[in-house]
């Protein structure tokens, strides 16, 4: 009995990385989508970093956003404030987006920049895949 609930919170855990690994590719997936989607009718241009700051996610952790302008077709500065990244970012740093030209404040950044390294999802999995082998070897 109990060797058979050791193996299920160790495949549990397994699950859950891999649910982890799965949701990150959805989520790449459609951030890949919208950006391809605008290449027929978006406009593709160069933002620039203009300021970072902390933002707190919970009392221990945060992370940088970072704070993008660009112009649009008709000259007007646009802004994207708060912008999550998967590198370090110094301001005046380029970086590529596209933009709806109807809806010019709603801009895209590359996705290379968004998407979450295979070596941090590895991390992840390994890490749960660990707890749950702890958790087999503990009971």
């Amino acid at each position: 009995m109990i060797v058979f609930m050791n193996i299920g919170v160790l495949l549990g855990s397994i699950a859950i990385g891999v649910v982890v690994v799965g949701l990150n590719y959805v989520i790449s997936l459609q951030k890949r989508r919208r950006w391809d989607a605008l290449e027929t009718v978006g406009t593709e241009v160069f933002g620039r970093v203009v300021g970072s700051r902390s933002v707190r996610l919970s009392s221990k952790a945060s992370r940088v956003g970072y704070d993008v302008a660009y112009l649009d077709a008709d000259g007007n500065e646009c802004q994207l404030l708060g912008v999550f990244v998967e590198r370090t970012l110094q301001v005046g740093n380029q970086i590529s987006l596209r933009y709806d030209p109807s809806t010019p404040q709603a801009a895209v950044l590359s996705p290379s920049l968004t998407r979450i390294s295979t070596r941090d999802l590895v991390i992840v999995a390994v890490l749960f895949s660990a707890i749950g082998v702890g958790l087999a070897m503990g009971s």
